[in-house]
């Protein structure tokens, strides 16, 4: 295998905290070539930061969901409600859910955001006004808020790798709790939770 130089970056990811002290290297030699360490990476369309914040990633869906937003509110009064919604779910809402498992557990400013943003698309589709309440909109056009998204995009995931309905590499990464036992909680369909070495005491 032979990298090339031009296309090959290298993140560190590290964790900003008091307790645990950083000191990425400034360059990595890989053969007779030195890479410089990047902050920010993409992947499949996803931008990964050294710090994993993902805090530019959703940068990243704000601003193109916006710019959707405010393209389709010009061609509006030509569309239907139906043609409206479908081009919110090919240049917005796809955005949103784009690989939206890896936003689980972010605090709740990030999440906001990303919310803002389907209040606006669902107010567009069915063309209220901004102070009327989102969750009758919502239900109306059975979208789910973005965090309830978030959740059921990995549970379902999560449904398919239990029943081998996923691709192996990700089956591979999950298995069942299995009791050395006959307990009340081996009839529950429980997962194996990964044991984290001992010696790590912060972030384990």
């Amino acid at each position: 295998m032979k990298f090339n130089d031009s296309k090959t970056e290298i993140l560190y990811f590290y964790f900003h905290s008091r307790f645990v002290s950083s000191n990425p290297p400034s360059t990595v030699t890989i053969g007779d070539s030195a890479i410089d360490l990047t902050h920010e990476a993409r992947n499949l369309g996803i931008i990964f930061e050294d710090s994993l914040d993902m805090e530019k990633h959703i940068s990243n869906v704000c601003r193109a969901g916006w710019a959707c937003i405010r393209r389709i509110g010009q061609i509006r009064k030509f569309l239907d409600e139906a043609a409206t919604e479908k081009l919110a779910h090919a240049f917005i809402t796809s955005r949103i859910d784009c690989c939206n498992s890896l936003l689980l557990g972010l605090p709740e400013k990030l999440i906001q955001r990303l919310q803002r943003l389907q209040n606006a698309t669902a107010r567009l589709v069915c063309l209220v006004k901004r102070n009327e309440h989102i969750t009758p909109i919502l239900y109306k056009l059975h979208w789910l808020p973005v965090r309830q998204r978030i959740k059921y995009k990995t549970l379902l995931l999560t449904f398919k790798c239990l029943h081998n309905m996923a691709p192996t590499y990700l089956s591979e990464l999950i298995s069942r709790h299995k009791p050395k036992r006959n307990l009340r909680s081996s009839y529950l369909t429980l997962l194996e939770i990964p044991a984290a070495p001992r010696t790590v005491t912060y972030g384990s």
